[in-house]
């Protein structure tokens, strides 16, 4: 696991706004990171500003994200497939789904 440092240059920014920026960047860097499956729930970050830097650190990053297994479901074999050709149904699920026929296991 890596820690993860996120720096941004800004303008001179009002004291009364830095608070609530810093928090707001943290917030979302860490929902990003979870998001994407790169940290667990709960991971530690801690924020820091001054009027000209907003920078967020993550303990406990991933270098990759864990593999996902995802099943994807179409139309009904006896509707996607009319005497063993694929009918318009399983082309339009096929397409959708940005796989083509040969891919699905029943061509």
């Amino acid at each position: 696991m890596a820690e993860f440092l996120f720096e941004i240059g800004l303008e001179e920014v009002p004291a009364r706004m830095i608070a609530g920026a810093q928090a707001e960047l943290e917030r979302r860097v860490v929902a990003m990171l979870e998001r994407e499956r790169l940290v667990a729930a709960g991971v530690g970050s801690k924020s820091f500003s001054t009027p000209r830097r907003l920078a967020v650190w993550v303990a406990d990053v991933a270098a990759k994200q864990k593999d996902v297994a995802e099943e994807l479901v179409g139309p009904a074999v006896k509707i996607a497939y009319k005497d063993g050709a694929p009918t318009a149904a399983a082309m339009a699920s096929t397409a959708a789904l940005t796989v083509g026929i040969s891919r699905t296991g029943q061509a």
